[in-house]
């Protein structure tokens, strides 16, 4: 077994609520309570936040910015790319968002792969960036001879191989709708079905009246949460301070 594997989280401060990064602070809190097998925690930024100690153990900070204004993914491929070159190119990592948390102990050599499960005629039939995002990233390997069944986009922490980054690097994520990592990785490593539906171990927050029904608690909540802005400034920030109480080692 690999003695850790890295987790890399592209991080824009100016995008966190009220730019504090509170988000990457309950992460980082999760992280060191539940997640063994962690090798290091790259944070791949133009810059840290406050409260963070840039001397923390295990911390590699990456300083990169997001030149793309037009598609946000771009710079998360970027910033990926980046990250893994400070890292040495490690044969699997850990891909993290700093709306994340890790809810229960689990180790990243034996992460599940984890699926959205909407095929790509749902995602035709909406409208809007995100699934025309959606729609080329289908298309883009499918003319590569990778028929994709349905989406891979989970929005919880994944462990993926570094030939599937090194690959996409090929594609032309900065130019036109752009591509959705999740199922562009998952495809180019030839995982096409197969893994744990995301609802069955996600909490998600979409809006704020999903702080009347879902409950996060230790002994109620799911392996993973995943939230907005919105439900994130209506309470929720508050409930995961709650129960991630202690500070990480990467705070001051």
């Amino acid at each position: 077994m690999e003695n850790g594997i890295p987790i890399i989280v592209p991080l824009r401060p100016s995008e966190s609520y009220q730019g504090r990064c509170d988000e990457l602070r309950i992460l980082l809190r999760s992280v060191d309570r539940n997640v063994d097998g962690c090798s290091a925690v790259c944070v791949v930024s133009d810059e840290l936040p406050a409260w963070m100690r840039p001397d923390a153990p295990g911390l590699v900070w990456v300083r990169q910015g997001d030149p793309y204004t037009s598609c946000k993914d771009a710079n998360l491929f970027l910033k990926t790319h980046r990250g893994m070159e400070a890292l040495g190119m490690p044969a699997r990592w850990c891909f993290c968002a700093d709306d994340n948390a890790f809810l229960w102990p689990c180790d990243l050599r034996t992460l599940p792969s984890v699926f959205n499960g909407t095929p790509r005629d749902w995602f035709a039939r909406q409208s809007g960036k995100w699934y025309r995002r959606m729609v080329n990233t289908f298309d883009w390997l499918a003319a590569r001879g990778v028929e994709m069944p349905y989406s891979h986009d989970s929005h919880v922490p994944q462990v993926f191989t570094r030939e599937a980054l090194e690959r996409s690097m090929e594609a032309p994520y900065g130019d036109g709708a752009g591509f959705c990592i999740y199922t562009l990785w998952r495809g180019l490593e030839g995982v096409l079905r197969g893994g744990v539906y995301q609802p069955l171990v996600t909490l998600r927050y979409a809006s704020p009246q999903d702080l009347g029904r879902i409950p996060v608690a230790a002994a109620a909540a799911l392996p993973f949460c995943t939230y907005n802005d919105p439900p994130f400034g209506a309470g929720l920030r508050e409930r995961l301070l709650a129960l991630f109480p202690e500070k990480s080692r990467f705070e001051k």
